[in-house]
């Protein structure tokens, strides 16, 4: 059997990152748990020589990357893969190597943290946020992108959720619709609390109650907007609007809606959040926020590169003011929404 820092760490109740610093000699480490450390590695065989002969007396130049899967039939991983693009256009002119990994379950994830990285950029918001905070005490600069803590000291480059979540509903409500339901991601992740506070918010400032019968929560999948939408054609009183946290959840809302019968946006409007492709080409095109994704990944992969090169120039960790960028969104009005609601 494969002996892995994860094993490691759990055999002695420490911190992947803990058995990490330890390996490669970094700080961070007392001089009792390192030694433990390290025995219970040689004692299970654990490759430590090896190990450390990856450590390269230069500077490795590679960046480990980090984010959930989640396919879907629409634009699978849109956000995921503009990101990317924009973290790649940063990374490759500086000379740096991306190391890729999709995020499933934990026990895969310290493989990558076991390569020698100068830096950690973890995409998306579907992290469990014990585990964000647990890589955030790496040696190595960490920053994340569409999504944030306040637990710890942490770097993050973020859309602003909670104002995109306002301006959609915002919008159908100057449209005259007071009946707005909101299909929102899964509920443990931050993204999603942020654009709940905006749901409400705009609905406060109208002076509306918030309806509980006509909010959910959902993955992001075309499959499950789809399925979500008999729901809301069998409830006696339906809404006429509906905000979907995501672009494929709000394209299988309408899909489900015109299959069973009712026209979007003469029966039901329906504005997205994204700005996927697919969106401009169904039929009615989809009226959607602009998160800027490839925006994000550009400016999170610059600070990320600064925070390594003060680390080059032996710069504390801790003394590193914890940045956190915050981009406006952007409501893109096409025909899901209709020119006019009613009450």
């Amino acid at each position: 059997m494969k002996i892995t820092i994860g094993m490691l760490a759990k055999q002695l109740g420490v911190s992947i990152s803990t058995v990490s610093n330890a390996l490669n000699n970094k700080g961070g480490v007392s001089p009792e748990t390192r030694e433990k450390i390290l025995s219970l590695a040689k004692e299970l065989g654990y490759p430590i020589e090896n190990h450390l002969q990856k450590r390269d007396k230069n500077f490795s130049k590679k960046i480990g990357v980090l984010f959930p899967w989640h396919s879907t039939v629409a634009d699978p991983n849109y956000y995921i893969s503009e990101v990317l693009v924009g973290v790649e256009e940063q990374i490759r002119q500086e000379g740096f190597s991306l190391l890729i990994e999709s995020f499933q379950n934990v026990s895969v994830l310290p493989e990558l943290l076991n390569q020698n990285l100068e830096g950690l950029l973890l995409i998306g918001g579907q992290f469990p946020e014990e585990f964000i905070v647990e890589l955030a005490q790496c040696d190595y600069p960490v920053l994340t992108i569409g999504t944030f803590t306040t637990k710890v000291p942490l770097h993050s480059v973020v859309a602003d959720n909670q104002a995109g979540a306002y301006q959609a509903v915002t919008h159908l409500l100057k449209l005259g619709h007071r009946n707005i339901g909101f299909i929102n991601g899964p509920a443990a992740t931050r993204s999603s609390h942020s654009k709940m506070e905006g749901f409400k918010q705009a609905l406060s400032d109208f002076g509306l109650d918030i309806r509980d019968a006509w909010i959910t929560s959902s993955e992001f999948k075309v499959e499950s907007g789809y399925e979500l939408a008999k729901q809301l054609i069998s409830l006696k009183n339906r809404p006429t609007a509906l905000f979907a946290a995501d672009d494929p959840i709000a394209i299988g809302v309408i899909k489900g809606l015109q299959d069973h019968g009712l026209s979007v946006p003469e029966e039901m409007a329906v504005v997205g959040f994204g700005n996927s492709p697919t969106g401009k080409y169904i039929s009615p095109s989809l009226t959607t926020i602009d998160v800027f994704q490839r925006k994000l990944g550009n400016h999170g992969a610059r600070r990320l590169m600064e925070l390594i090169q003060q680390r080059r120039n032996g710069v504390a960790k801790e003394d590193i003011d914890t940045y956190r960028l915050v981009f406006s969104t952007r409501l893109v009005v096409r025909d899901s929404c209709g020119a006019g609601g009613r009450s």
